[in-house]
């Protein structure tokens, strides 16, 4: 999956204290050093900043158009 910044993802699975069904704005993406393939991800609800492996991650989509 192609992750971009600003895009709005999900968690495939519970991680840690976060839950699936919570959305998450993609702020930067790693690319360099040890954390390569890793993402950097503020949650829309609470403001809480984290990185997450970006398999973890899939596009959070609506039924809009």
């Amino acid at each position: 999956m192609q992750i971009k910044t600003g895009d709005l993802v999900h968690l495939e699975k519970r991680v840690g204290r976060s839950k699936p069904h919570e959305i998450w704005i993609v702020l930067d993406l790693e690319t360099a050093g040890r954390f390569k393939g890793f993402v950097r991800v503020q949650n829309v609800h609470t403001g809480e900043k984290c990185q997450y492996n970006s398999a973890l991650l899939q596009h959070f989509k609506t039924d809009k158009k």
